[in-house]
């Protein structure tokens, strides 16, 4: 079972008891909170701190921390979707809660990119390779492969070929490089992606990926890939699909400016984008919360409104059945008295002139059609008006 907190509430629950007592009271390991409380940047007691506490000896109680850049305010843990930002609501829930949207955030986009120029200090290009970022050095390695591989080889084919080589390549490593290295010590753990110049970053709790190419060109596809001219020109593309107008999603080579010179530029860029997505993401939520309560408002309303016209369908259906029940008993009654009056009057003509076996051939008929009259007849049933038989 998953456990939600704000970063507040969480923080004042670690400063209210011990780890261990809280994991029982929620079923959580203690080190489960512990881990959570460092990944959402809560200060925990240290070593002692309530053995200091129980003694009424002095102890001290950091301030709260402001949320991170890129930091969700929820903290989730326990369950299958701890580090999700959107946990799953049941509908019943869903439908009993009051949706507000998210309050205004304190800080507007030039106090958030203070923020990450501090967060990022100075960031420099780095130009050699010789202390490079582990994911790069691996690169490196699996390109030491492919030309032994390659010396080796009696047929050598160019899928074998380093992809390194070229002064266009190792100049894009070096940009991944200095980049990467620079996240790294601002917190910001960056990994490689599947493309070539493809990186991802975390700033907070989101993913923000970017990738480094020739400017001019759609991104290659095949492989092995096509040389790049060593003064092809580079960009540094921001992967955010429809972004807001107010962030930068690219940094070019200039004739006055080469990629080089925009390193910090572009470090601060990234993490700003990477708060702005958190941003976007509240939003995103809100609105999600709001658009599904509504449908199932909707489906609940739709149902509602075919229940009620199947009722109402039901009750004309039953109103329509009396009344042509009414009109059915009445025409029966109608045709039973038209009956009985046909037969008087066959009596009353035929009687006084009939002799002995006509006389008993009518009477005869007279008992029939009287009982005839008397079957279809529904005042002579036991059944109530209204009531079909």
């Amino acid at each position: 079972m998953s456990h939600k907190f704000t970063r507040l509430e969480l923080y004042q629950l670690v400063w209210s008891e011990p780890l261990r007592k809280l994991g029982q009271r929620f079923g959580i390991s203690d080190v489960a909170i512990a881990k959570r409380c460092r990944r959402s940047n809560i200060p925990l007691p240290g070593v002692g701190y309530w053995a200091k506490k129980e003694t009424g000896k002095q102890v001290l109680q950091p301030p709260f921390p402001p949320r991170g850049l890129g930091q969700s305010d929820i903290v989730i843990i326990g369950g299958k979707h701890r580090y999700s930002w959107a946990p799953q609501e049941s509908d019943k829930e869903l439908l009993a809660a009051t949706i507000t949207p998210p309050p205004p955030f304190p800080e507007g986009l030039p106090e958030i990119a203070a923020r990450a120029k501090e967060l990022v200090g100075r960031v420099r290009a780095i130009a050699s390779l010789a202390n490079a970022h582990p994911s790069i050095t691996r690169l490196l390695q699996e390109d030491e492969q492919r030309r032994e591989k390659q010396k080796a080889s009696r047929y050598p084919s160019s899928f074998d070929a380093p992809l390194f080589d070229s002064r266009f390549e190792r100049r894009r490593l070096r940009l991944m490089n200095s980049l990467m290295l620079a996240f790294v010590r601002c917190g910001c753990a960056p990994s490689l992606g599947r493309e070539i110049g493809s990186v991802s970053i975390h700033v907070g709790d989101e993913r923000i990926g970017f990738s480094i190419g020739p400017l001019n060109g759609k991104p290659e596809r095949q492989y092995p890939p096509k040389q790049i001219p060593a003064d092809a020109k580079m960009k540094i593309d921001l992967g955010w699909h429809q972004p807001p107008p107010e962030i930068k999603v690219r940094w070019q080579d200039k004739d006055n400016a080469p990629l080089e010179d925009q390193l910090h530029e572009v470090a601060v860029g990234l993490i700003v984008a990477g708060e702005w997505a958190y941003r976007r993401s509240i939003l995103r939520q809100y609105e999600h919360r709001l658009c599904r309560q509504k449908r199932l408002k909707d489906e609940i309303r739709r149902k509602e409104e075919e229940a009620a016209r199947r009722e109402r369908e039901r009750l004309e259906k039953i109103e329509a059945d009396r009344r042509n029940q009414l009109i059915r008993e009445m025409l029966a009654w109608r045709r039973a008295s038209d009956i009985r009056r046909y037969v008087e009057a066959q009596l009353t003509r035929r009687k006084p002139h009939a002799g002995a076996e006509t006389l008993a051939s009518l009477e005869s008929w007279a008992s029939w059609a009287i009982a005839e009259a008397d079957r279809i007849d529904p005042i002579l049933h036991d059944v109530l008006p209204g009531m079909a038989r």
